[in-house]
């Protein structure tokens, strides 16, 4: 990727790999203050998304979920690609399985 990764990238790579190797998924909220970082997760969240999307491997940051739903939010998708949600859930669902069953152990975040 020619752009440099948004501040704090590599510590919600971390959480999100190790929470992977676990099969859990990853409020939100709790990636923030994993990272401290006091502003929203999107950046990261959209940059890690495109790395695995640029590099055929499941779309990682797909474990980040808002607590009310259990689904990642509106803004998970690249830009132009509208979808509900729940009616994706499915799709969500093959795609969480697929990032715990990929062994993310050797996958490093470009800096």
């Amino acid at each position: 990727m020619a752009e440099l990764p948004p501040a704090g990238t590599a510590e919600y790579f971390e959480m999100l790999r190790d929470a992977a190797s676990r099969r859990e998924t990853v409020y939100y909220g709790d990636l923030a203050t994993f990272a401290d970082i006091h502003s929203r997760s999107g950046l990261q969240l959209g940059y890690i998304r495109e790395f695995c999307r640029t590099r055929g491997l499941p779309w990682l940051p797909v474990i980040a979920v808002a607590r009310a739903t259990g689904l990642p939010s509106d803004p998970f998708w690249p830009d132009g690609m509208g979808i509900d949600l729940q009616a994706e859930r499915p799709w969500f669902e093959a795609m969480r399985d697929a990032v715990f069953a990929y062994d993310w152990s050797q996958v490093e975040i470009d800096e």
